[in-house]
């Protein structure tokens, strides 16, 4: 990754991808009774494969990290492919990932399974399923009243004490019906979904009372079930968010302390309820530290995770009272002291920052970085509730990025990672991890960032949402099949910078993977012949991998094959010429590329059919007149000697043709008397008797045959390539 950024990027060639055999542990059992019958053997089979990300970007890629805290929390894993073929996931049925790495290898490996889905993610960012850590989803009515009433300067606490703010929510959610608060509920759950949310904490706490709170926790396990393919639910009883108007703090705690705490419990323990969790919430003016305290310690000796609202508009010592108790999480925190921040630390309490609060009600943000820089781990929840309407965790991380100064890498590891671990998921969700649910954020941008930077826009950038390997949001013309090999894209492509410098060994290992990669591809390809044609590979075209391979072979090969026709082309004109032959070689020797290797030894083998035509021709004595024409040249020879041809000239009966020598001449542009005949394309000048040689540097004795070219042709193509290579 730049250096701007703080998280880590990695190949997927790298170590940290997984190997074949841990990728393909997941195959479907054959029955003791089906075996040796392979007509009876069940299909292979995966869920769901994501095709060609262009980043896949996880807090951790350990599955034993549960969460990260201090200056880990900024340390993000960020997988790309540096060839350019993006990188793939694959899920079994149990929606489990069992494969993260090249997209290509993924094809390979899993080419005989059936695959019920594939997403096309090319140019995209695949990202883990956000985690809301702290909702309120269930009530009816509104406060747009108090909403104005907060503009004009009232606090919190004084839309409270005139019987506004929760009390105004509970009359209305009392005097609703059970299935209108059940269809609003749906409908809340399946827009934080269609905002990327795959887990959410869910509280009740607009009842107060042991019957109406029992309403609502009903309410809430009903979508559990009902919604369970769309969103994961941790319902959290909360009849400690306010003391009841009838009532006092006193008798409220003991109350919920000996009725409905035990109550819920053997509700829980009959199967009638899934209550996960227990809030109060400790503030002035509603539950006090002491009596906070005992109502948790009484949840936490019957078995409930202990995550409660603290220090949100007066510092009551929460973070120390949550150490004794053992909790889990605590929210809030705007007004969390020194010494507090200190006992989360010791206890490894979350703390659940919602800023969406902090903004609404114009109050001032948690010490966050005071918070990361202890090494308390932060975790992000939207708060959502009448008082703070907001489904959209993309906007919940902005506003942590903008008003708390987070980073945008802490901002998603507390929002994904740190937020489950709050609510004790983290073993099986929060990160993009082998064996752990697919839930899966991916938007329509090669950048993870952009999910954060591009806030009130998620509606349109987020592309996918996947749920434990089932599609649960998806564009209207998206069908699930095999997307088309883009063969094309990825021969053109440009080549990705690795993050991650390899040293030379390092480096060398990686080219003897891809070789052994390339000679295991040739040979699976006759096993692939005789194989039976796989669901993927029916939709796959050209029909596997290999075959997609070999051609890719075969176009490189056309390809270079047509560079050297070019560079042919590009001499011919050259080679036409009287001294064109030696000076198209010499060219060609100077570029460095296979193609011009190619036209050197096509120039030196011409060379040396050139010198095996004139001794052919000098062998053979051609019948003509005495004075026979030849190709033209430079200048013109004497009226009674025979004229030199640029390449292949006529000697006479008795003189033989010189061929090419190694000996070069001196510069010589001579005219030939009107008794010497002028040479052909050649620098130097003949004896007063000889006829000149075709093309040569060497200077011909009156008297002394030049030599042939039997063996001085083949020194020449010899010399040359030494002399270039």
């Amino acid at each position: 990754m730049s250096k701007k950024s703080s998280g880590k990027k990695s190949s997927v060639d790298d170590d940290l991808s997984f190997s074949d055999e841990s990728c393909s542990e997941y195959p479907m059992q054959v029955s003791p009774m089906c075996s040796g019958d392979e007509s009876l053997t069940p299909p292979k089979r995966l869920m769901l494969m994501v095709h060609s990300a262009q980043q896949v970007v996880t807090p951790s890629f350990d599955p034993l990290t549960p969460f990260l805290s201090g200056k880990r929390q900024k340390h993000i894993r960020i997988f790309e492919d540096p060839a350019g073929g993006g990188v793939g996931i694959a899920v079994n049925h149990e929606g489990l990932i069992v494969y993260i790495g090249r997209t290509d290898k993924m094809r390979l490996i899993y080419r005989e399974y059936v695959v019920d889905k594939h997403i096309d993610a090319t140019g995209m960012s695949v990202l883990p399923g956000f985690v809301d850590a702290h909702t309120h989803p269930v009530w009816a009515g509104d406060r747009i009243d108090e909403f104005s009433m907060k503009l004009q300067g009232f606090s919190y606490m004084d839309i409270h004490e005139q019987g506004g703010g929760i009390f105004s929510t509970v009359r209305a959610t009392n005097e609703a019906k059970t299935s209108y608060l059940y269809n609003t509920l749906c409908k809340r759950l399946k827009r934080m979904a269609a905002s990327g949310t795959t887990m959410v904490e869910c509280k009740s706490g607009y009842g107060l009372e042991l019957d109406k709170e029992l309403r609502l926790l009903e309410i809430l396990d009903q979508a559990k079930s009902s919604e369970q393919d769309r969103i994961n639910m941790s319902i959290t009883y909360c009849g400690a968010h306010a003391i009841p108007e009838n009532s006092n703090a006193e008798d409220t705690t003991k109350r919920i302390v000996d009725v409905d705490l035990p109550y819920i419990a053997n509700m829980n323990e009959a199967g009638k309820l899934r209550v996960e969790n227990v809030d109060v919430f400790c503030d002035q003016g509603v539950f006090s530290e002491e009596n906070s305290e005992l109502i948790l310690w009484k949840a936490k000796s019957l078995g409930f995770q202990l995550n409660f609202h603290g220090d949100e508009l007066y510092p009551m010592n929460s973070g120390q009272m949550g150490a004794r108790v053992g909790a889990k999480a605590i929210s809030h925190l705007e007004k969390i002291t020194e010494d507090d921040i200190k006992a989360m630390k010791k206890g490894n309490i979350f703390a659940v920052i919602l800023p969406s609060t902090a903004y609404s009600m114009r109050l001032d943000p948690p010490p966050v970085r005071a918070l990361i820089d202890a090494g308390v781990p932060v975790a992000l929840g939207s708060d959502f509730n009448p008082n703070v309407f907001c489904y959209s965790m993309p906007l919940i991380m902005n506003l942590a990025c903008v008003y708390m100064r987070m980073t945008m890498e802490e901002a998603l590891v507390a929002a994904t990672l740190n937020s489950a671990a709050s609510l004790g998921k983290s073993e099986k969700h929060g990160s993009i991890v082998h064996n752990k649910f697919a839930d899966l954020v991916i938007i329509n941008s090669p950048r993870w960032e952009n999910i954060i930077y591009d806030f009130g826009n998620h509606g349109q950038i987020i592309k996918f949402v996947v749920k434990g390997g089932s599609i649960i949001r998806a564009p209207k013309s998206f069908n699930g099949s095999m997307p088309i090999i883009r063969t094309d894209d990825v021969l053109n492509s440009p080549k990705r910078s690795k993050s991650v410098k390899l040293s030379d060994s390092e480096d060398n290992k990686r080219m003897e993977r891809k070789r052994r990669h390339s000679t295991s591809s040739s040979s699976t390809s006759n096993k692939a012949t005789s194989a039976k044609v796989s669901h993927t590979q029916q939709l796959v075209q050209p029909k596997t991998v290999v075959g997609w391979y070999q051609e890719q072979i075969q176009k490189m090969k056309i390809q270079c094959k047509q560079e050297l026709q070019a560079m042919s082309q590009f001499y011919e004109e050259a080679l036409n010429t009287k001294t064109g032959l030696f000076q198209a070689l010499i060219q060609a020797c100077d570029n460095e590329d296979e193609a011009s290797k190619k036209v050197c030894d096509g120039l030196i083998y011409r060379l040396v059919q050139m010198a095996k035509t004139s001794v052919q021709q000098t062998d053979e004595p051609q019948a003509g007149p005495s004075h026979p024409q030849v190709c033209p040249s430079h200048s013109q020879a004497g009226p009674s000697q025979p004229q030199a041809g640029p390449s292949h000239s006529q000697a006479g009966p008795s003189q033989p043709q010189a061929g090419p020598s190694h000996s070069q001449a001196g510069p010589s542009h001579s005219q030939a008397g009107p008794s010497q005949p002028q040479a052909g394309p050649s620098h130097s000048q003949a004896g007063p008797s000889q006829p000149q040689a075709g093309p040569s540097h060497s200077q011909a004795s009156p008297s002394q045959p030049q030599a042939g070219p039997s063996d001085t042709s083949y020194q020449t193509q010899a010399g040359l390539r030494q002399a270039k290579y």
